[in-house]
C-alpha cells in the first residue's frame, strides 16, 4: 500500500533540501532540483483528493523552485514558479496559482532581451496565468490568457516543443469549454 508513504516522503524531502542547498557540488543540487520538479509534475498529473500526495507535490514544487534559484538559470527559477503555480491551480488554490503565475511572467519580462525569453516560454507564462485564473474562478481573464497563447504558439520553432504546446492548448481550451 502507498498510504503513509507520501507523508513520510514530504517528511524526508523537507529535511533533505536544505542540506543539499550546502553541497559543494553544486550538479548534486541541481540533480536534486530536477528531481523535485519532476516528482512534482507527476503527482500534479494523478489524481486529487489525498492529503499527503498534495502536500508532497507542493513540497516538491517549493523545494524545486529553492534549489533552482540557488544553483540554475532565471530559466529554471523561472520554470520552477510555473510548476507552483501549476501546482496551486490544480489543487483550487486560485490566489496562490496567481502568484506564482505572475513571478513566472515577471521572470520572462526581466529577461526579455535574453534569446530564452521566447515565445515557448512566454507561451507557458501565459498557460500558468490561463490555469491560476481559472482556479480563481476568473474564466474571462483565462480566456483572455489562452487567446494571447495561440500566436505565440505558431512562433515555437521546435517541432517537439510545438506537439507539447499544442496538447497544452488543447487541454487548457477544453477546461474552458
Amino acid at each position: 500500500s502507498q498510504r503513509g508513504r507520501a507523508g513520510a516522503a514530504k517528511a524526508q524531502l523537507e529535511a533533505e533540501w536544505p542540506a543539499a542547498l550546502a553541497h559543494t557540488d553544486p550538479a548534486a543540487t541541481r540533480s536534486l532540483a530536477a528531481t523535485c520538479n519532476n516528482t512534482a509534475v507527476e503527482l500534479r498529473g494523478g489524481a486529487r483528493g489525498d492529503a499527503d500526495r498534495d502536500a508532497l507535490m507542493l513540497a516538491a514544487a517549493h523545494a524545486s523552485r529553492r534549489l533552482w534559484s540557488a544553483v540554475g538559470t532565471w530559466v529554471h527559477a523561472e520554470r520552477a514558479e510555473y510548476q507552483l503555480a501549476r501546482c496551486h491551480a490544480v489543487l483550487g488554490d486560485g490566489a496562490q496559482a496567481l502568484v506564482h503565475a505572475r513571478a513566472c511572467q515577471a521572470a520572462v519580462q526581466a529577461h526579455a532581451d535574453d534569446p530564452q525569453a521566447d515565445a515557448f516560454e512566454r507561451f507557458y507564462v501565459h498557460e500558468a496565468l490561463a490555469w491560476a485564473h481559472l482556479a480563481a474562478g476568473h474564466r474571462g481573464a483565462a480566456a483572455v490568457e489562452c487567446a494571447r497563447m495561440r500566436p505565440l504558439l505558431e512562433q515555437v520553432a521546435d517541432a517537439e516543443y510545438r506537439a507539447w504546446a499544442t496538447a497544452d492548448l488543447q487541454a487548457l481550451a477544453a477546461a474552458l469549454g
